[in-house]
């Protein structure tokens, strides 16, 4: 015998947040960090809207950044989270820094 659950799949539109790791090289202070796009549309079992839905880009090493800096990052989703389209957009993350004092 197989058991089989079945679940019903909604569509919503949530906030993508950059993962920062690590701290700016000494002398340096975030000034802003900005997320292109800001929100993503997704695929997610309607139990999953219970809890606030968080998706993160791969990691941001700011250990690596000495100037204004942009990347193009993944999303990192649990499996259970899909996007609306075919695959991820890319998501572009703009770091500016400045000298502190």
């Amino acid at each position: 015998s197989i058991s089989v659950s079945l679940e019903e799949i909604v569509e919503i539109e949530v906030e993508i947040q950059p993962q920062l790791v690590g701290t700016l090289p000494k002398g340096l202070e975030l000034v802003s960090v900005t997320v292109e796009p800001k929100q993503v549309k997704i695929l997610a079992p309607a139990s999953d809207m219970e809890q606030k839905i968080n998706l993160m880009t791969e990691p941001i090493y700011l250990e690596s950044i000495k100037k204004d800096t942009k990347f193009s990052n993944k999303i990192v989703a649990p499996p259970n989270i899909q996007p609306t389209g075919k695959k991820w957009p890319d998501i572009e993350v703009a770091i500016k820094v400045r000298s502190k004092g």
